[in-house]
């Protein structure tokens, strides 16, 4: 979320710019971007007009970097019946891919999710016929 506070002699009109090029339908005082991914991070500026004139405020700079998650074993788990549960933290509404592998060369996805909270519950449920079973996981 960007806003931008304009005083003086209202009503102002708002125009904003991503690394130079006008946002079509940005026109307020507050900027929301939603989803935001790599492809977003840049220069942010605005163009305030009004009837004294106009002005650009400075840029401001959006950087993305990818969140930070683990995967855990809850204490007292273990393989059971209905298969192996562990935990993944990582930041609410985040997307998430959990993938496993026997051999640390063919990596499979079983599932993707969108975190709840920041610790969501997992269970492999493939994994009662495994020997050994290890797994990562990838967000974006």
């Amino acid at each position: 979320m960007f806003s931008v506070e304009a005083g003086d002699t209202s009503p102002f009109s708002y125009q904003w710019n991503y690394n130079g090029t006008h946002i079509a339908g940005a026109t307020n005082a507050m900027l929301s971007l939603t989803s935001v991914q790599r492809a977003d991070q840049g220069n942010y500026a605005v163009l305030v007009t009004n009837i004294a004139g106009s002005v650009t405020r400075s840029a401001a700079i959006l950087t993305v970097t990818n969140p930070v998650f683990t995967l855990s074993v809850v204490s007292g788990s273990s393989l059971t019946a209905s298969g192996f549960t562990f935990q993944v933290s990582v930041p609410a509404r985040a997307t998430y891919v959990v993938l496993t592998t026997t051999d640390f060369i063919n990596w499979t996805p079983i599932a993707t999710n969108v975190a709840v909270t920041g610790n969501d519950m997992f269970t492999d449920v493939s994994t009662t016929n495994c020997l050994w079973r290890f797994y990562r996981a990838m967000t974006w």
